[in-house]
């Protein structure tokens, strides 16, 4: 759970301007995460607010928490181009 303290005001961060959907993401669970709300997301969407978060600085712990992620998640996520890394073994040609 993500505290305030009470008289602090904290501006709401947004997934999209218009859409709610684009593809997989749902860009409203998105936003849930973002700001620290409670969401069941896909890993596609936890990748879309990771990059976001990451963009907006904030740190690899506190995006791994928002995202529900591993910190190791989130830094192979961002190595990997924000693409989730591929399950199958490269073959070398022989």
């Amino acid at each position: 759970m993500i505290a305030h303290r009470p008289g602090i005001a904290h501006e709401r961060l947004y997934a999209s301007t218009t859409d709610t959907f684009d593809g997989d993401l749902d860009f409203i669970a998105v936003e849930y995460a973002l700001n620290g709300e409670e969401v069941t997301l896909t890993v596609a969407e936890k990748i879309c607010a990771a990059r976001i978060l990451t963009e907006l600085g904030f740190t690899s712990r506190e995006v791994a928490s928002r995202v529900g992620a591993a910190r190791e998640t989130v830094a192979g996520w961002k190595t990997n181009g924000w693409q989730q890394k591929s399950r199958t073994p490269e073959r070398s040609a022989a």
